[in-house]
């Protein structure tokens, strides 16, 4: 199309005014060549942008269920912790109550006087004012079997 332009231009103007509207007529050409090259590179940026604006979401979507992740993570360690607490709790009145029981169970043995008899080898009998004196293991004292 701009053949035939040139070709009108050069019939019916002077020289002079051909040549200036060749010009104008290739300077538009040039114009409308970087048009179309700049309207391609926009082009190509937008798609870039929109698979840029994409991964964002998608980053935005991990980074949301990350969150909720730790939280639900912390909430786990926490109830690990609260676990832990209460079964050292339990452990720790556990034995404070087997402690006690052999606490008791130890004193009745070591009052017993079967027990003293036999593992002391003597009594201890009163004898008046002074005290207690030791005699001899009675051999004859009846073991008791529990």
């Amino acid at each position: 199309m701009t053949e035939e332009i040139r070709a009108i231009i050069e019939k019916n103007l002077p020289a002079q005014v051909g040549t200036v509207l060749n010009e104008v007529l290739q300077q538009g050409e040039k114009d409308a060549a970087e048009l179309k090259a700049t309207v391609i590179a926009y082009d190509d940026a937008r798609k870039e942008i929109e698979k840029h604006l994409i991964k964002i979401e998608e980053y935005r979507q991990f980074d949301k269920r990350n969150s909720e992740l730790g939280a639900r993570e912390n909430v786990v360690a926490e109830k690990e912790r609260n676990q832990k607490v209460f079964e050292a709790e339990i452990k720790a009145t556990e034995s404070e109550k087997r402690a006690t029981e052999l606490a008791g169970f130890v004193g009745m043995v070591f009052k017993s006087p079967v027990y003293r008899t036999s593992v002391f080898g003597s009594q201890s009998v009163a004898s008046g004012q002074y005290g207690t004196l030791q005699q001899p293991f009675n051999t004859n004292v009846e073991k008791h079997e529990d």
